[in-house]
């Protein structure tokens, strides 16, 4: 299990995983609906090459979480292992309001999951299509916290690689942007080029 937390919530949720509960058996409600750890699996929230996203929820908690459930049979390439390799270690060392939080990673015989924050909103690529334009201010805005983003990506020494409107979210309630996708991201040093 990979872990990348500090916020009291984020520990309550790990806390879960490794402190399981028991399920009552006449509780039919648990009993029917599949199950990761302390997670119950309920709707897809995207998909991919070599897997999917559902929502899930924490049966102590309610807390909603994001869940990439990736099929190992679908990753028949050293460089797709390879790449998730290093997307699981950089989301394990960043820590950013900006960027979207890995909880852990749980590893089976045929799957991986990985468990993330859940982030309800849109996609700033589909925002703009709805809205046309955007006023100064509120472009301004979300430029910031772009901005912000990569300036620590890049003091860190990360580079995303994906970086587009579709990979950030902006949040439903508190209008701040959340970048997503680190599947191309890699880690860099000063003097040399890009070479993964």
């Amino acid at each position: 299990i990979i872990i990348n937390n500090v916020t009291k919530k984020e520990e309550e949720i790990l806390y879960l995983f490794s402190n399981p509960i028991s399920i009552n058996e006449n509780n039919t409600n648990l009993k029917n609906q599949t199950s990761v750890c302390e997670f119950l699996l309920e709707q897809k929230l995207g998909e991919g090459n070599f897997g999917t996203v559902r929502l899930g929820t924490n049966r102590q908690t309610g807390e909603k979480v994001a869940i990439k459930i990736l099929e190992k049979s679908k990753m028949t390439k050293f460089d797709d292992k390879n790449r998730l390799e290093r997307e699981i270690n950089i989301l394990s060392k960043i820590h950013h309001p900006n960027i979207v939080k890995l909880f852990c990673v749980i590893e089976t015989d045929r799957q991986i999951f990985i468990i993330m924050e859940y982030i309800k909103g849109n996609e700033l690529f589909q925002y703009i299509l709805v809205k046309k334009r955007l006023d100064e201010e509120e472009a301004c805005y979300y430029f910031l916290q772009i901005i912000n983003c990569i300036d620590y990506l890049n003091r860190i020494k990360i580079s995303h690689r994906d970086l587009k409107a579709e990979n950030i979210i902006i949040e439903q309630k508190s209008k701040e942007i959340k970048m997503i996708d680190f599947g191309l991201s890699t880690k860099y040093t000063d003097d040399n080029l890009l070479d993964q």
